[in-house]
């Protein structure tokens, strides 16, 4: 099914590359279904951004949202920016998944 997300990209403090992506809360409601979201977003893009890090949000950075990456790092980092998030250029995709 192919679903409507916005997404961004932010660096890390490595200066890597995190594709974040932001659902409507309670679409993303397990990490079974974080990691469905991840692979799509890597299958959409070249191959060589496969191996980048994805970060899924469960709703938007001001409402505390639910925050699952395809890496502890990505997600903890992500996790921190918190309300950040909300300034970054967000651009709408459509993912099948």
């Amino acid at each position: 099914m192919v679903r409507a997300a916005w997404s961004t990209i932010v660096r890390s403090p490595a200066g890597e590359e995190i594709t974040v992506v932001k659902l409507s809360r309670g679409i993303v409601a397990n990490r079974w279904n974080a990691q469905r979201v991840i692979n799509a977003v890597r299958a959409s893009g070249p191959l060589s951004r496969m191996a980048l890090d994805v970060v899924v949000m469960d709703g938007e950075p001001a409402d505390e949202p639910r925050v699952m990456g395809s890496c502890a790092g990505a997600e903890d980092f992500v996790r921190r920016m918190g309300h950040e998030l909300a300034d970054y250029p967000w651009h709408l995709m459509k993912l099948d998944w």
